[in-house]
């Protein structure tokens, strides 16, 4: 009697008890990784002797993998300025700009060696230009080919963080870190005077795990 009576006063207690004081699933691990490439270049025009016309782009890719899940983030950005030519420092106002981005995986070309020597990246944005923050003209289309060749050595290095839901910490993520500048070449046709330009950019990739942890 006294140990049936001691059986029913466990299952009662445990009953009883909050679901996060009892034993939780372990995390869920997944593989994570990324990879991201970028260049940036400037154009100047002389509009007159004291005068002239800068322009300032830049164009930048991010892919990660996590899971199954493929996530991509791809932009161009075009900034306009006049500048005026004065003794110690030329003074600069911004006219206007423009930006276009690519989501979508199947609409760009993007690759990069393991070991950053190389990436690549082709594809075409629609651009819409802003001026006085508000949209003016039509949506331009341009085509975008870059290259780039490794430069200098590989910075790595090691880190983790969090993403939180309340006081939770649904996934927590640990990666190694690498960079290396490059040497690009990158190529406008389209919707724009064709140009082809030597600069500088950057690769970097992202290699780790990520843990998932039930929340509810």
């Amino acid at each position: 009697m006294r140990r049936a009576t001691a059986v029913l006063l466990f299952v009662a207690v445990l009953a009883a008890t909050p679901t996060s004081a009892r034993a939780k699933e372990p995390p869920e691990r997944a593989r994570y990784d990324s990879i991201g490439l970028s260049a940036s270049w400037h154009t100047t025009r002389d509009v007159d002797r004291d005068t002239y016309r800068k322009v300032n782009w830049y164009v930048s890719a991010y892919l990660s993998r996590e899971g199954k899940d493929k996530r991509l983030w791809s932009s161009l950005y075009e900034r306009v300025y006049r500048c005026e030519r004065e003794k110690d420092r030329d003074r600069c106002k911004s006219l206007w700009y423009a930006f276009g981005r690519i989501r979508d995986i199947d609409d760009i070309e993007l690759s990069m060696d393991p070991g950053l020597e190389s990436a690549s990246l082709e594809g075409t944005y629609r651009v819409r230009r802003v001026e006085k923050r508000e949209r003016v003209g039509p949506v331009a289309r341009i085509h975008v080919t870059a290259s780039l060749a490794a430069s200098g050595e590989v910075y790595r290095s090691r880190g983790s963080y969090a993403s939180w839901d309340g006081k939770c910490p649904r996934a927590r993520y640990r990666y190694e870190y690498s960079y290396r500048r490059a040497r690009a070449v990158v190529t406008l046709d389209g919707d724009v005077s064709s140009t082809r330009i030597r600069t500088r950019g950057w690769m970097n990739k992202e290699e780790g795990f990520v843990l998932y942890r039930d929340c509810d």
